[in-house]
């Protein structure tokens, strides 16, 4: 990212931030999204864009603040905040968000799932079980 990238992302980030201080959800979304644009590897306008949003384009875009940095206390929040939005508009939602979690996530294998699987013998053990 250039200097210059970074100066603009910053400015409409500062607009962004301006515009919820006086409650402005619109300008504040159009602020936030340009800097996305911009830099889109910030976290700070995809969690804006969600504070700003309906329940689940705020589910999306705090997902998106989370790829970008996954320890992000601000976008885990979020996701809460966003979740209990929308079990008050659909309450099944929030039953299929608690079965969804309690189920292990691909990118993160439960610990007693950590030793490595071999897929495919090595030639010189044709004839062992895989994780022999």
């Amino acid at each position: 990212m250039s200097t210059q990238s970074d100066d603009e992302a910053r400015s409409a980030l500062n607009k962004a931030a301006e515009a919820m201080r006086q409650q402005n959800k619109a300008e504040a979304f159009s602020w936030a999204s340009r800097a996305a644009r911009i830099c889109p590897d910030l976290e700070e306008p995809w969690l804006i864009m969600a504070a700003v949003s309906d329940p689940y384009a705020s589910l999306q875009y705090l997902n998106q603040a989370l790829q970008i940095n996954p320890q992000s206390e601000k976008a885990k929040k979020g996701i809460i905040w966003a979740t209990k939005r929308l079990e008050l508009i659909n309450p099944q939602f929030g039953q299929t968000m608690r079965i969804q979690a309690a189920q292990p996530h691909p990118a993160n294998p439960p610990a007693e799932n950590t030793q490595q699987i071999r897929t495919r013998p090595s030639p010189k053990q044709k004839n062992t079980p895989i994780n022999g």
